[in-house]
């Protein structure tokens, strides 16, 4: 059965201007028909974890009681490799009853949370296969794969070959054309 999915990014200005918040989203994606959200973790438009709001498990524990209660499937977004990071986000999109969360390696230099500007590095790309292979564990514990989308500076070339070095059915990719 196709499903259909609406992500925070298509009401991003809705988000910044605060004229809707992650509860209001979750009732527009249900009352309009689609069966899935993908929730933008964004922290240079809002305090927290950007569309999500809050970055405390209460919060996100009445998050995923709505998403639950409106019946819809839900996958997370964020924004770089870093064993910390995903791992604090792992946690995030286990208590959003997740099992899919996306991002991208994030490889140049300048790359940061709010700039997305930078140019290709295999030091960086070598960075993001040590912290992919130390997090695998975590992934198969919570049952959450990691998509790796080719966003940036990176190629799908180039992520395709990081994928297949860390070769685990738990990090797979997300190609963005």
């Amino acid at each position: 059965m196709l499903k259909f999915g609406l992500e925070t990014e298509c009401c991003h200005l809705s988000f910044q201007n605060k004229r809707m918040d992650i509860f209001q989203f979750i009732d527009f994606a249900a009352d309009t028909g689609f069966d899935v959200i993908n929730v933008i973790e964004k922290r240079n438009l809002q305090e927290g974890l950007g569309a999500l709001g809050k970055d405390n498990p209460e919060h996100i524990k009445k998050v995923a009681q709505k998403i639950k209660e409106r019946g819809l499937y839900v996958s997370v977004d964020t924004r770089g490799t870093s064993f910390e990071h995903l791992s604090h986000m792992l946690d995030v999109a286990d208590m959003l009853g997740a099992d899919l969360l996306r991002t991208f390696v994030m490889v140049g230099n300048s790359f940061s949370h709010t700039n997305l500007v930078g140019e290709f590095s295999q030091e960086g790309m070598d960075q993001a296969y040590e912290y992919l292979k130390k997090i695998v564990p975590l992934c198969e514990k919570k049952r959450i794969k990691l998509a790796i989308e080719n966003h940036c500076a990176e190629t799908m070339t180039e992520v395709m070959d990081l994928i297949n070095r860390v070769d685990s059915r738990w990090v797979g990719v997300l190609f963005d054309y």
